[in-house]
């Protein structure tokens, strides 16, 4: 990534979490985020339609705070086995990508240069 963009996308990263357990197909985003609003505010929720599809996609689904003391409220109450939605305990960790891929599944080498990206629309 180039140096301008590190430090903005870092910071979006910290306040970002993955909830990885607990969420089925009759959990919906107001839920999620009514839930989770209760350690701060929330900018963003995301949750795949169906978890057949997120499973497909790879995809959790997740919270964006406001700040990183919020996602960090989030993330030690998960920890603690507090956090509960339709009886249903959430599990959480720090997003550590924006793709769909598990973070499992890069490389630590993975990584995207433009000029690549301008050669293949250059036919090359």
């Amino acid at each position: 990534a180039p140096p301008s963009s590190t430090p903005v996308m870092a910071q979006f990263n910290n306040t970002m979490i993955d909830i990885v357990e607990g969420v089925n197909d009759l959990t919906n985003r107001v839920q999620l985020k009514a839930t989770f609003a209760n350690f701060g505010d929330v900018e963003d929720c995301f949750n795949p339609r169906t978890t057949s599809e997120k499973k497909r996609a790879g995809e959790f689904p997740y919270i964006r705070y406001r700040t990183r003391e919020s996602a960090e409220a989030a993330l030690a109450a998960c920890e603690l086995g507090s956090v509960f939605l339709n009886g249903i305990m959430l599990r959480a960790r720090w997003r550590q990508m924006s793709g769909k891929r598990p973070p499992e599944r890069l490389s630590k080498d993975t990584h995207y240069d433009l000029n690549d990206f301008r050669k293949r629309g250059q036919g090359g």
